[in-house]
């Protein structure tokens, strides 16, 4: 299954052929610059979002989506926040609930929030699962993690 509520969308391929890549419908949060016409910290006119993401890449598998909001996420929102120059003394991200109603001081405004249909490949990699691939998949497995965890700053 290509997740909950997806959809093909017909493509065309290198050679002509023709390809299904499944879509979603997502809510995608559009973020503005308070100031009008303005650039976000990192040169962006707009950051945005959705509320969906999909599972990490694994070859053979098509895209999946997992059932994760990426606001949920407090790295996601610090660094969402951060390319719009959040500026917290607390270095705390934003509340979901923060990110999504601004105060006068902060330097986004409240996103423009649009009901859409996107292909699967166009949502973000779940941040789970780029932690685990590099964690896990990549550094030795479940048991060299837990290990490098327990005895991290051991002397």
């Amino acid at each position: 299954s290509n997740g909950e509520g997806a959809e093909p969308r017909e493509l065309v391929g290198d050679a002509g052929s023709r390809q299904e890549e499944p879509t979603v419908e997502a809510l995608r949060y559009t973020f503005w610059p308070r100031q009008e016409g303005a650039m976000f910290r990192d040169g962006r006119p707009c950051q945005q979002q959705y509320n969906r993401c999909k599972a990490l890449h694994r070859e053979g598998i098509p895209s999946q989506l997992v059932k994760s909001n990426p606001l949920d996420d407090a790295d996601v929102r610090a660094l969402l926040a951060e390319n719009m120059g959040w500026q917290d003394q607390s270095g705390m991200p934003p509340s979901r609930s923060r990110l999504l109603c601004p105060l006068e001081t902060d330097p986004w405004r409240a996103p423009v929030v649009e009901n859409v249909r996107v292909p699967i490949s166009s949502l973000s990699t779940c941040w789970w699962d780029i932690v685990y691939d590099a964690e896990v998949t990549h550094s030795g497995g479940w048991l060299r993690f837990v290990a490098k965890e327990l005895f991290t700053g051991w002397t």
